[in-house]
């Protein structure tokens, strides 16, 4: 961004730089054509001599004198003739007429051909009837040519050159400011002024007029200035040219504003018209068509197909009609075919109408069916289109739904089966081993053994009792929780040092991986440790014997992540997102002493603390991430 600005902060005045330099340019190319008639010279020899200027000055004069040969001295053309032949120079003339009499300036001389020959510049023409024609410049007439010749020459390189600076001059002004026309200092965006709000072309009809209005009356003051001369004239031809040129710059920069913005074609008035009633035509033709459809009857559909055939057949047979009564054939073999184009395009309308309302129809009675995968694909120009997108978001999201339906109810299924066999399991137990004490009574022998088995499940019943309303209580948010700055780092070592004895008894080796930079987290502390500690219990079960268990803490992007990661005794054959469910086990033999209610429980209290858990699992690698906002 700072590039760009500095890039345009001077473009305001590097645009009007170019707009004096575009004014400028047109000005001198208006007072160089000022002698736009010697231009020509400027491309001739600069010698008079090398020019083909003297030999066409000759030339025309003879071809002249040829012509009044044959005309009647006493008429007014021959009189006419004999004043162009001898201006704007007077030139000496010689010749025979077919009857005899002598056509010439220098009288009967005896010898024409040396008399011309002696001369600084002569033309001699052979003509068709054996005679000739001579013309020549005398020596006064010749040196008042040259003189001529060589002030036009002067005046025309040098106004041509004038001209031709300001074409250049103009020609680099008008493109800088095409160029950055809409340009912002510091912005991508194309900025329209007020009078672009014309549409383009209007506004081409309104500066043509304006353009073309200067153009005549800077005709008429050029005139006006080769006959007087007066400065009055150049004045006002040099502000018509000011003007012409910025009317021509204003509608330039116009079109290339809407070029640059995309949008030439659609800011014209002959578009937005032709839009607009296409758009209305469309719009009570499908009006029409959908009021129609809404019956979905065969017979609407036949009706609508009729339609189209008759408007075509109609159109068609009218048009042939119209060729032949008419006298001209061409326009009414035109008016014959865009009748029968008209047609047409009317009954391939229908079609498509039909056939878009058709497969809609069909699509819908396929889903009501039952097929909730079937989609439906509608191409049409009314709504039949977003229609066929609503029903088929409808199919999907009745799909999903339905699935999502599904696996709830097989998750249920699941909770209480897995409720029931882990509470009937100890509960199986106590009751077999009380019938056992009654049997035997206390003073058995085996009674203190049964006593232990029976304390044992017991505790488990407990346990399991536990968990479950440990378990409801997280999910249902009905924990107080209480938020504080907590040092993960401390947190985890604590931790792991009142868990010491429990860590060698399962034979693993515990890693901890410290942050290289204090880290805090708003928490509860009893809530995450408790998360953290189920977790821990988890990896302590179904880790493999002798494996290794890696804890981690680090911050990322203002959050702290929590990692623990070891390896699965078992195979994992579960998908990760199952394992929160409750009484969910990665053991599916169910041979471990865990409740399944570890994962859910530790998801629902890291949860309650703003933060989450994800679980990924990479073969036999199990990794927990705690993820919480850092302080």
């Amino acid at each position: 961004m700072d590039i760009k600005l500095r890039r345009f902060s001077l473009l305001p005045t590097f645009k009007l730089l170019a707009l004096l330099l575009a004014l400028a340019g047109a000005l001198l190319v208006g007072y160089g054509t000022l002698d736009i008639m010697n231009f020509e010279y400027a491309f001739m020899s600069e010698h008079f001599e090398d020019s083909s200027y003297q030999a066409s000055l000759l030339l025309n004069r003879s071809h002249l004198l040829e012509t009044m040969r044959s005309r009647d001295p006493a008429s007014s053309q021959y009189q006419r003739d004999l004043a162009r032949l001898t201006a704007p120079y007077k030139v000496e003339y010689y010749t025979v007429r077919p009857d005899g009499t002598l056509l010439s300036s220098v009288g009967d001389v005896e010898d024409a051909s040396a008399h011309f020959a002696s001369l600084p510049g002569y033309i001699e023409i052979n003509l068709s009837d054996g005679g000739a024609a001579y013309v020549g410049l005398s020596q006064e007439t010749y040196e008042l040519v040259v003189a001529d010749y060589n002030a036009k020459r002067e005046s025309g390189v040098r106004n041509f050159y004038v001209a031709l600076s300001g074409l250049l001059m103009g020609l680099f002004g008008t493109g800088y400011i095409l160029y950055t026309a809409g340009n912002v200092a510091g912005s991508d965006e194309i900025r329209l002024s007020f009078i672009d709000r014309l549409y383009l072309d209007v506004a081409l009809a309104v500066f043509g007029v304006i353009f073309t209005l200067c153009l005549l009356g800077l005709a008429g003051q050029w005139r006006l200035y080769h006959e007087t001369g007066t400065s009055v004239a150049l004045t006002l031809g040099a502000t018509l040219i000011a003007l012409a040129a910025l009317s021509a710059l204003t509608y330039g920069t116009m079109v290339v504003k809407r070029v640059k913005r995309r949008e030439a074609l659609k800011h014209t008035l002959v578009v937005r018209l032709l839009t607009g009633c296409i758009r209305l035509a469309k719009s009570l033709l499908d009006k029409t068509v959908r009021q129609a459809l809404r019956s979905g009857s065969m017979g609407v559909r036949a009706a609508l197909m009729l339609f189209g055939y008759s408007v075509f057949i109609s159109f068609f047979a009218f048009g042939i009609a119209a060729s032949l009564t008419a006298r001209s054939p061409l326009p009414s073999l035109t008016l014959t075919m865009l009748l029968a184009g008209t047609g047409v395009v009317a009954l391939i309308y229908t079609n498509r109408q039909i056939a878009a309302f058709q497969a809609v129809l069909t699509g819908t009675r396929q889903i009501r069916s039952g097929d909730l995968t079937h989609r439906i694909s509608a191409h049409g120009c009314l709504d039949f289109v977003e229609l066929a997108d609503n029903i088929n978001n409808m199919a999907a999201g009745l799909a999903t739904a339905v699935s999502r339906e599904v696996k709830s109810e097989r998750m249920k299924a699941e909770l209480i089966t897995n409720v029931s066999h882990d509470l009937k399991t100890p509960l199986t137990s106590i009751i077999s081993y009380v019938g056992l004490l009654r049997t035997e009574g206390l003073v058995s022998e085996n009674a203190p053994k049964y006593l232990d088995v029976l304390e044992l499940k017991s505790l488990r019943l407990k346990s399991l009792t536990e968990d479950l309303f440990e378990a409801a209580k997280a999910s249902s948010g009905n924990i107080a929780v209480n938020p504080e700055r907590i040092d993960v780092d401390s947190l985890l070592r604590q931790g792991l040092g009142e868990m010491s004895d429990r860590i060698e008894e399962a034979n693993l080796d515990v890693r901890l991986e410290s942050p290289s930079h204090e880290l805090y987290v708003k928490a509860d502390g009893k809530l995450l440790w408790r998360a953290i500690e189920n977790l821990l219990t988890n990896a302590l079960k179904y880790s493999l014997s002798g494996s290794r268990v890696y804890i981690s803490a680090n911050s990322l992007a203002g959050e702290v992540q929590v990692t623990i990661k070891n390896i699965s005794a078992t195979e994992l054959n579960i998908p990760a997102d199952e394992l929160f469910e409750r009484f969910k086990r990665g053991d599916e033999s169910r041979t471990t002493d865990g409740s399944g209610l570890g994962l859910s429980i530790a998801k629902s209290l890291v949860e309650l603390q703003k933060g989450k858990l994800d679980i990924d699992i990479d073969g036999d690698l199990f990794k927990a991430t705690i993820t919480l906002p850092t302080v």
